[in-house]
């Protein structure tokens, strides 16, 4: 019988580094903006940067990088699929700077 496993949502979530040269991109030029968009809604504001720091900061040229680096520090990724290489396969458009939000 096969056993059965249950992994949490937010364990698969792959981080995005907070360190971005300002040099690339500094979203402190946006936060006026993200505070008219989001208004008291600060998980939108949260969820936002982390979007714009993976899009332009300018530390992964497509997801498979970002993935690969997730890999490597996430002991629930490796549970999940067993390898880099079957992460891959379950990754859209992996040689694409492309999120799913």
């Amino acid at each position: 019988m096969l056993e059965r496993q249950i992994f949490k949502n937010q364990d698969l979530v792959l981080k995005v580094s907070l360190n971005i040269d300002p040099q690339k991109f500094d979203i402190n030029k946006y936060e006026a903006f993200l505070d008219a968009l989001c208004g008291e809604r600060e998980y939108q504001k949260e969820v936002v940067g982390v979007i714009l720091r993976y899009l332009l900061g300018g530390q992964h040229n497509n997801l498979k990088e970002l993935a690969e680096e997730n890999y490597h520090q996430n002991p629930v990724l490796q549970e999940r699929y067993g390898s880099l290489e079957d992460f891959y396969k379950h990754l859209q458009l992996p040689d694409n700077l492309s999120c799913t939000i």
